[in-house]
């Protein structure tokens, strides 16, 4: 199974669109269970209720895409104003290389790229 958990992106839109976003990769993907969180203390608390194998997609994440373990996994998405290394150990960061800013829509486009790479068995 896979888990989602993500910040509201409300430095680059409205959380209605955010949220449309995310509801469309979910559908597309067949996530099955997805987690908004509003804080930090919201995403300490949603992360430590999860199960599964823990993925922090991170710009500065030390293993690559192809990594990401089988399995169920809990992928964690930050914002662009806030990441979630705080909370990760370093084998449990992974990044997504891509030529766009690092921090634009990052959350988004990085768990798209995972999503299909763990689901098409590209690594």
């Amino acid at each position: 199974m896979i888990t989602i958990i993500t910040r509201y992106e409300d430095t680059q839109m409205p959380r209605d669109v955010d949220r449309q976003m995310w509801r469309q990769l979910k559908g597309a993907f067949g996530v099955k269970k997805f987690v908004f969180v509003e804080s930090e203390d919201d995403m300490g608390a949603a992360i430590r209720e999860s199960q599964g194998k823990r993925v922090f997609l991170e710009p500065s994440g030390q293993r690559t895409v192809n990594e990401i373990p089988q399995g169920d996994i809990v992928m964690v998405l930050g914002n662009s104003a806030m990441n979630n290394l705080a909370y990760a150990t370093p084998e449990e960061t992974y990044r997504i290389d891509c030529v766009s800013q690092p921090t634009h829509l990052y959350g988004i486009c990085a768990a798209s790229i995972a999503l299909d790479r763990y689901l098409n068995g590209s690594h």
